[in-house]
C-alpha cells in the first residue's frame, strides 16, 4: 500500500459519512430534449407509480423544472 494512501485514510475526517442509513434516496430523471412539459409530467408520474409500487417506499416527492426534460425524485 502506498504511504500517501495510508496518510490520506488516517487524516481524512470521518464525519463526512453518515453513521446509519437514513432511508432517503434522491434520483433524477431525464428525457429527450424536445419533450413537452406535459409529456415529461406524464413520464415522471409513471416513474413515481413504479417506485411507489415497492412496499419498502413510504412516500415520494417529485419536481420538474429548470429545464423541460429534467426532473428529480425523492423517496423515503
Amino acid at each position: 500500500m502506498e504511504p500517501m494512501t495510508v496518510t490520506l485514510y488516517i487524516k481524512t475526517p470521518k464525519a463526512y459519512f453518515p453513521i446509519d442509513d437514513s432511508g432517503f434516496v434522491i434520483g433524477s430523471t431525464r428525457a429527450s430534449p424536445d419533450i413537452s412539459f406535459q409529456a415529461m409530467l406524464e413520464l415522471q408520474q409513471r416513474m413515481a407509480d413504479i417506485v411507489m409500487a415497492d412496499s419498502a417506499v413510504a412516500g415520494i416527492g417529485a419536481i420538474l423544472g429548470g429545464s423541460t426534460n429534467r426532473g428529480q425524485m425523492f423517496t423515503a
